[in-house]
């Protein structure tokens, strides 16, 4: 499912399990297009949408005008899942593939993309084969996750004992990013890849292969 966002989107109790690769794949089993340049818009939310075994991400924000700007506020996530993203059918993906459950913010070509307003809570995301809870570094965001669950992600490096670790956690936390009360157990690097300064308050997990944080 692929759309094209205007104002006041919303996705209620879709369910997307099983998504093969097409004959042009596409880059999220639900994926959000900010198509031009300056593009703006505002509302979109998503409640009890869940993806599972997928060929690339679960879910998928991006800007894609080469060097545009694309702003994007007031999103919400609510009671949504992506499990075993990034898994090819037959098969499982090769070590190069970088897809991650959640995908909060993503610009191709140098596209600037604003988030200024996201809230994630009550989701989880498990077994995907990089992070669970992934945003671009260039994005600006203002990104709360609350209750939120990540475990057993980063099962490339399971598969690939010798792939690259750098992302393979549970959530990637960087500046104005703030994770409160959420859980992250058995991710492959981290439970929080934490760069630069969020705010992390009451976060808790075990058996994370290189520690919590």
């Amino acid at each position: 499912m692929e759309l094209v966002l205007g104002n006041n989107t919303r996705l209620q109790g879709i369910w997307a399990s099983y998504i093969y690769e097409a004959p042009t794949p596409r880059s999220a089993a639900i994926r959000f297009v900010l198509p031009l340049d300056n593009s703006s818009c505002h509302g979109l939310s998503l409640f009890n949408c869940h993806t599972s075994r997928t060929f690339n991400h679960g879910f998928q924000i991006n800007g894609l005008q080469p060097d545009g700007h694309s702003t994007l506020t007031d999103v919400r996530f609510t009671l949504c899942s992506a499990s075993y993203a990034g898994w090819r059918y037959p098969g499982r993906t090769a070590d190069w593939n970088w897809s991650v459950g959640f995908d909060l913010g993503e610009g191709y070509d140098h596209c600037h993309v604003n988030e200024p307003d996201i809230l994630v809570q009550y989701c989880w995301a498990d077994h995907n084969w990089e992070s669970g809870f992934h945003i671009e570094s260039s994005v600006q965001r203002n990104l709360t996750f609350i209750r939120c669950i990540s475990n057993y992600n980063g099962q490339k490096r399971i598969v690939y004992p010798n792939a690259t670790q750098y992302f393979a956690s549970g959530f990637i936390a960087e500046n104005n990013v703030t994770i409160l009360y959420c859980l992250a157990n058995y991710n492959t690097n981290r439970g929080i890849m934490w760069r630069n300064n969020p705010l992390i308050i009451g976060m808790r997990g075990v058996g994370n292969w290189n520690g919590l944080y």
